[in-house]
Parts: structure tokens; sequence; C-alpha cells
């Protein structure tokens, strides 16, 4: 089984002001029939939607880590 990091909303946190949408720099983000969603395909994993949701509504179960030639000095 192959799982995929995605963001989790606590959708009873969410008040959706938009913080995270504005801040989404791939636009994963939308609001669907009064709820916060995600498009996993769009979604980059970035953390920006977490770190600018002022009611903590949004999370990231963990951080992925890239290490390339120039980081691994």
């Amino acid at each position: 089984m192959n799982a995929t990091a995605q963001p989790e909303i606590d959708r009873d946190a969410c008040d959706l002001c938009g913080e995270c949408l504005a801040a989404c720099p791939t636009e994963a983000l939308s609001i669907v029939a009064g709820r916060l969603e995600i498009d996993l395909e769009q979604c980059g994993y970035c953390g920006d939607c977490e770190d600018v949701c002022p009611k903590g509504a949004i999370r990231l179960p963990y951080q992925i880590v890239v290490v390339t030639e120039d980081s691994a000095d």
C-alpha cells in the first residue's frame, strides 16, 4: 500500500476565513458547498496553509524533507 502525504482539515475548527486560500502557491485549496477542500493533485505539501491558519484547522501530519547534493554537505 502506498501512503501519500496530505494535509488534514479540522472541519469543526475551520471558519472558512480564506487565509489558506490566499497563501496557497498552487491554488490547491477551495471552498465548495461551505467546506474547505484540497485538490491533492495540485497540493505541493509546502505547509503554507498550515502556517497561516489562525484557527490551526489545517495540519500536515509529517514534514517531507528533500535532501539534495548541495544540502548534504
